[in-house]
């Protein structure tokens, strides 16, 4: 069982995609729409809901998390 699903603890109606931004190439040379990971996109655009798993880091989430989120801009 993945980790959003232990968290969740959903019924069987939810539907639930886990994206691990590990695992996406990301371009962190520029910001914005241009660097959309298209199935990190799609999967924010039809989502109702968000739940964002990660560790503190000084005080706050990682700057690579905060990268991926703002290519999201219409999402």
């Amino acid at each position: 069982m993945g980790i959003a699903r232990a968290i969740a603890r959903q019924p069987e109606v939810m539907l639930i995609d886990e994206l691990d931004i590990r695992d996406m190439a990301i371009a962190t040379n520029d910001a914005g729409e241009s660097l959309k990971d298209p199935q990190f996109s799609t999967t924010i655009e039809r989502a109702d809901g968000l739940i964002i798993v990660t560790p503190q880091y000084n005080h706050g989430y990682p700057g690579l998390l905060k990268h991926v989120l703002d290519t999201c801009l219409k999402e």
